[in-house]
């Protein structure tokens, strides 16, 4: 069998998800896949933000000198508070240690100020805050597999 259907738990399908970054049809998704693909493609967008961090090289000054950077790094944050916004109260009262409030706020920060985004603000954000947010998705992910 190949493709999505050798898969037999939503957590499977999830990963396939994941590693194929296709949605899998509406009739494979069950209680819970909501969450799960959505805290899947937050952690895509993690993944993304550290390739353009590679392809860029890493640091304040080229972040500042280069707005290709700045935009690519951007249009991540402004995509994982948009997806963050999607997760529903009781996900996130069930999952209290992220500033779910904040991210979604942060995404506000960079759609209505996409091209004066503040690089240092951004850089601070990339640096600090992304991969937390990335292993405490992961965790739940890996939480609830089995």
């Amino acid at each position: 069998m190949t493709g999505i259907l050798k898969y037999s738990t939503s957590f499977e399908i999830a990963d396939w998800a994941l590693q194929t970054r296709v949605e899998p049809p509406r009739r494979l998704q069950c209680k819970g896949y909501f969450e799960r693909s959505l805290l899947i493609k937050v952690i895509v967008y993690c993944d993304e933000i550290d390739e353009a961090n590679e392809f860029f090289g890493k640091s304040l000054e080229r972040l500042e000198q280069t707005s290709t950077y700045r935009n690519a790094l951007a249009m991540c944050i402004l995509q994982i508070g948009e997806l963050v916004g999607n997760l529903t109260d009781e996900f996130k009262s069930a999952y209290p240690d992220m500033p779910w409030q904040d991210i979604k706020k942060m995404r506000n920060i960079a759609a209505h100020r996409y091209g004066s985004f503040d690089a240092e603000i951004l850089f601070d954000t990339v640096e600090n805050d992304i991969p937390p947010l990335r292993k405490y998705c992961t965790d739940i992910i890996n939480e609830h597999k089995g």
